[in-house]
Formats: C-alpha cells, sequence, structure tokens
C-alpha cells in the first residue's frame, strides 16, 4: 500500500517516517486484510520523490486495529462532556488543530517544546500599539507582554498585523491592556527583542476576555 504525502519528511531526514504515518500504513493493511487482500509493505512517497519501504506484518496491523477501536471506544465515552474538559493537549494530538485559538486547555499546556510539531502560538497582553501605512494598507504593531504559547514568555513586538484582519466582522482595533492570541506566526528575529510576523494564509488573530474566553 501506498500513501503519498505532499508534506516534507519529519525531523528533517529526506527517508524518515513518523509514527503516525506508520500506524496510518498499519491500518490500511489491517483493512485490506479484512478484506481479503494480503499486504506485506507500506510505502511512504513524498513529493520530492523520496519513497520510504516499511515492512508490516499481519499482526502488527492487527495490534494498531486493537488500539484504534480503543481509542475510539475512548473518545465515544467522552461524548457530551464539556470541550475543556474533554480537550486532551499534547504537540501530536494539537498539530494542525483548529481549535487552537479558542481551546483553554491549549494555552494552560502548551510550552515551547511544543512548536516544532504545532507551529507558533502565543497569548500576551499588548503593552502599546503602533500604526503605520505601506502602500496604503494600514498596519498594526503590538508590543506585547508573551504569558503563554509555544513560544517562551517575555517582551516581544508583534509586527505589521493588517487592520483589516484585526477588524474583520466588525471588530474593533487593538488596543493596550488587551490580551491577543496570534495563532500560526512566524518568529522573525530575536534583538533586541523577539520580533513576529503574521502570515496571510495561516495566521489568526484573537482578541480574549478578561475570564480569557476567546472573543
Amino acid at each position: 500500500v501506498v500513501d503519498y504525502k505532499t508534506g516534507p519528511a519529519p525531523n528533517d531526514g529526506l527517508a524518515d517516517v513518523s509514527d503516525a504515518e506508520v500506524r496510518q500504513l498499519m491500518l490500511y493493511v489491517h483493512l485490506a486484510q479484512e478484506n481479503g487482500i494480503r499486504i506485506a509493505r507500506g510505502v511512504i512517497a513524498r513529493a520530492n520523490g523520496v519513497r520510504s519501504h516499511i515492512p508490516i506484518s499481519g499482526e502488527d496491523a492487527a495490534r494498531e486495529a486493537r488500539r484504534a477501536r480503543n481509542v475510539l471506544t475512548d473518545y465515544n465515552g467522552r461524548v457530551g462532556e464539556a470541550f475543556d474538559v474533554a480537550a486532551q493537549p499534547s504537540p501530536e494530538a494539537c498539530r494542525l488543530c483548529p481549535c487552537i485559538p479558542f481551546c483553554e486547555a491549549f494555552w494552560r499546556s502548551a510550552t515551547p517544546e511544543w512548536a516544532d510539531a504545532c507551529g507558533v502560538h502565543l497569548e500576551g497582553i499588548i503593552c502599546d500599539i503602533e500604526t503605520a501605512s505601506i502602500q496604503g494598507v494600514a498596519l498594526t504593531t503590538a508590543h506585547v507582554d508573551i504569558t503563554r504559547g509555544t513560544v517562551a514568555a517575555g517582551d516581544a513586538y508583534i509586527e505589521q498585523m493588517p487592520d483589516i484582519w484585526i477588524q474583520a466582522d466588525g471588530a474593533e482595533a487593538l488596543r493596550a491592556g488587551e490580551t491577543v492570541r496570534v495563532v500560526y506566526g512566524r518568529l522573525a528575529g530575536e534583538t533586541p527583542s523577539r520580533v513576529f510576523r503574521v502570515d496571510r494564509i495561516a495566521t489568526s488573530i484573537w482578541t480574549a476576555a478578561s475570564d480569557s474566553t476567546s472573543a
């Protein structure tokens, strides 16, 4: 069975395969076996042409299927729990999760060690605001005191945030004293203070109310 991946190999290793990818291949093999198709090898094919071959026994595939069913049973058993109670944050579980902006469990649990797996997410209190205009586009730079997220706490600047993003859907401009969350930002520099930038595709900008629920 061949699984085609558009993204890069994990850990910057061209031939590496992540644990999650191996588990995925094992489930494919198990599903094939359940339908009478015998498969003994999985392949991860990268967009750069590199292929990684993994031998997979029927026993390994069946064991992974049992594990997956146990996870599903546990998940179904938590139906009806409050979101904040049911959430089980981890670097692997939170990777690419769309709930990060408003998931209090994530913000309580995240550490800088999560950044490689999850990306750059920060929450901080705005100290002051600077505004500018470049080619007719209004931009805001916020000086913030980072309090938590996947980056270390402390002084930082979030540069050149387009006002049209911040004030989408009628939201107000950022103000000093507010708590801001930047999800999927980018570290642009570290001297003399850390500087973070936003990405027009991935980044979202949120403010958090005083009770720490996202608004």
